[in-house]
């Protein structure tokens, strides 16, 4: 079997419970909510309004990363903390070729356009991360 017919593990992380509010499905830093990037729901957690911050997890983390920063930047700004697609909640798609960079980023130009916003500042951690921010804006400034 080649690798395009593989599945990759889904991340199952969990948020500490007590970070979690079971009964309303949200956490305390924000609601769970979802952005569609083509066939993929992209889980995100956000908190405030402002100017937007979009924040992308590195490999092997998910959304939960940010939770120290996230209270911090809300004070001025919308902050968005995303799980990318396979991680969580958000979707898994099947097949090696729904990893690609070019998905990846799709999905966070579409938590982008999601919010309705021409300008962000988007915030990268650990492995995999910094590239992804800057195909990011680099597709972001070809538009």
């Amino acid at each position: 079997m080649g690798l395009a017919g593989l599945t990759l593990p889904r991340l199952q992380a969990q948020v500490p419970a007590a970070a979690t509010d079971t009964a309303i499905g949200e956490s305390r830093l924000g609601p769970d909510e979802f952005s569609q990037s083509a066939d993929v729901k992209i889980h995100y957690v956000t908190s405030s309004t402002g100017p937007l911050v979009v924040m992308i997890h590195g490999f092997p983390d998910y959304w939960f990363t940010w939770r120290k920063q996230m209270p911090a930047l809300a004070e001025s700004f919308q902050v968005v903390a995303i799980d990318h697609r396979g991680d969580t909640k958000s979707d898994q798609p099947a097949g090696v070729k729904n990893y690609r960079m070019k998905n990846l980023v799709g999905d966070v130009e579409a938590v982008i356009r999601h919010f309705g916003r021409e300008k962000t500042v988007v915030v990268g951690h650990r492995r995999n991360a910094p590239e992804l921010v800057t195909r990011t804006m680099v597709d972001w400034l070809k538009r």
